[in-house]
């Protein structure tokens, strides 16, 4: 063949590949949002989130460790212990944490000794329902793509070791020794682990507050990250029946302790100033979803939730007695999308403790004011 006949050719080729590869949107008539989603996926996804804050889309190189619950036994490191005050709170744990939203009325109607959660091949989690004196029941999770199986014994409050000794309290705030960083503690280390909150400015936002997604084509795009929705639920609850006392508690943590810098922040000036009714939206935990096939491509689809921060964003989760959060919005999208996502303040940032030597060196007490 003449040097010019392979030319040609050559340039044909490299038009019909171009041609293949057009991401402009398909045809007329075809629906450009069709996507091949698996259901159980994006189930099991939303709970990988809320116990391990991790994406089953791209799963860590060792299996997580949970968000919530405390080994109590090193000879059973796959069992975290949960105290709490009866078997109604038991109940409202496994349901805030372990059924996908849209799901939890379920729960309360049909539970009778066993409740189960099926997510096919991407998993389940199992509640099996004791009520004896020394557990109110036992919650398995099992999610393949982590190499998770771990389980969850909720015991009787009363049986959690120093239950009346955590080392803060909420209202306390401690200053970190590798950083020097101050955080208010919103949750003590009483059943549970304890949560402390910075909002201070100084956080590195492409460190803290965004996470990075690449599509097939390698098309970069970001999607917000933030503390946990029960470290907002904490702060709710510390707030919540409490206006008077939580502004006049902050107010003397400003004098007391002058160099905290998180004061600015949005989530706390519109609960400290009486003149503020406005509302304020934050980042939610890490995004949650996978890598979905559209029009040959696999490109991300992924839910991220937002907390409205203000003092008529209080609402009471159903099913549950007593508790009240901040309002809550999953928002739900394709990367073809260009995830353009709805403004949102960040320089958040949470760390958990327990009642051990090593939270005790690394956090020091500078303010022991509580609520």
């Amino acid at each position: 063949m003449k040097p010019k006949h392979l030319t040609i050719l050559l340039i044909i080729c490299i038009l019909s590949f171009c041609a293949c590869n057009d991401k402009d949107d398909p045809e007329m008539g075809v629906d450009k949002n069709e996507e091949l989603v698996d259901p159980n996926y994006e189930r099991a996804a939303e709970i990988a989130i809320r116990l391990f804050n991790c994406n089953l889309g791209e799963p860590p190189l060792t299996p997580p460790e949970p968000t919530s619950g405390i080994v109590l036994d090193a000879a059973t490191p796959n069992l975290y212990s949960i105290g709490l005050k009866s078997a109604e709170e038991a109940l409202q744990w496994f349901d805030a944490h372990c059924i996908p939203s849209g799901e939890r009325d379920k729960v309360f109607s049909s539970l009778q000794d066993e409740y189960h959660v099926d997510f096919g091949e991407h998993g389940s989690v199992t509640y099996k329902v004791e009520n004896t004196a020394s557990r109110y029941g036992m919650v398995t999770v099992l999610l393949p793509k982590l190499s998770v199986r771990k389980q969850f014994e909720l015991i009787p409050m009363e049986l959690w070791p120093d239950n009346d000794n955590s080392i803060f309290y909420r209202g306390n705030v401690v200053r970190d020794t590798r950083d020097n960083q101050y955080y208010f503690c919103v949750r003590a280390c009483e059943g549970d682990v304890g949560i402390l909150i910075s909002f201070a400015g100084k956080w590195n936002a492409t460190k803290y507050n965004y996470e990075d997604y690449y599509d097939w084509w390698k098309e970069h795009f970001k999607l917000p990250k933030g503390i946990s929705e029960a470290a907002w639920n904490a702060y709710a609850q510390m707030y919540y029946g409490n206006e008077e006392n939580f502004r006049a508690l902050f107010n003397d943590i400003k004098k007391r302790v002058p160099d905290v810098e998180f004061f600015g922040a949005p989530a706390i000036f519109a609960l400290t100033d009486k003149n503020n009714y406005s509302s304020y939206r934050y980042a939610v935990g890490s995004p949650w979803g996978g890598r979905h096939l559209w029009w040959a491509r696999k490109v991300w689809k992924l839910t991220q939730r937002y907390v409205y921060i203000g003092k008529n964003e209080l609402r009471p989760l159903a099913n549950y007695w007593g508790l009240v959060t901040f309002r809550t919005e999953d928002i739900s999208k394709v990367d073809h999308d260009y995830w353009e996502y709805p403004s949102f303040y960040p320089g958040v940032h949470e760390e958990k403790f327990v009642n051990t030597q090593e939270c005790r060196e690394r956090f020091v007490l500078v303010y022991e004011g509580n609520i």
